[in-house]
């Protein structure tokens, strides 16, 4: 059997419904106005939103947040997508929030997603910032806030192969 059918072969293993939660970092937004986690929303429809909450650009609120999504056993979720709070500004702090909590980061994200964005966007790409790795079994996503570069994140890198990273993650970190 050849490494294609063998990913294949992973994938149709995969969970059909994936339970996700979208954070939102933002202080001058709310849950009507929220464009990015709406598109996440959107674009991850086939799956069980299972919560999406708006918090503001504090580094504690967004850990409270995050920690909270993974440890809750009401409302377990495989996945966290955090948007917005990526880029230069000093409140800008969902990275230094996210990152201390990953026991695996995945460099790759970030590597494939500024080569996908440099190709829409050009230069101004190196200033944002995304990332993605695992705290307690669950992956977490770090996406910049603007409505395409989450867009582009979910339907290049994230959606395609969320079903196998939950899967693989399922059998590994099984309590």
């Amino acid at each position: 059997m050849n490494k294609t059918n063998v990913k294949t072969k992973d994938k149709f293993d995969s969970p059909n419904s994936i339970r996700i939660g979208i954070v939102t970092v933002s202080s001058t937004r709310d849950l009507a106005d929220d464009e990015s986690g709406n598109m996440i929303k959107d674009i991850a429809k086939y799956h069980k939103i299972i919560r999406h909450n708006v918090v503001p650009e504090k580094k504690a609120l967004i850990q409270n947040e995050v920690r909270d999504l993974v440890i809750s056993t009401m409302h377990p979720v495989d996945a966290i997508i955090v948007n917005g709070g990526t880029g230069m500004m000093r409140a800008d702090s969902s990275i230094e929030a996210v990152r201390p909590l990953f026991e695996k980061e995945f460099s790759g994200f970030s590597t494939l997603f500024m080569m996908l964005n440099y190709q829409k966007v050009g230069s101004p790409t190196y200033i944002e910032r995304a990332t993605a790795g695992v705290y307690r079994g669950k992956i977490i996503y770090v996406l910049p806030g603007n409505p395409e570069a989450c867009k582009l994140a979910m339907e290049k890198l994230i959606m395609p192969e969320l079903p196998d990273i939950v899967n693989r993650l399922s059998q590994e970190w099984k309590d």
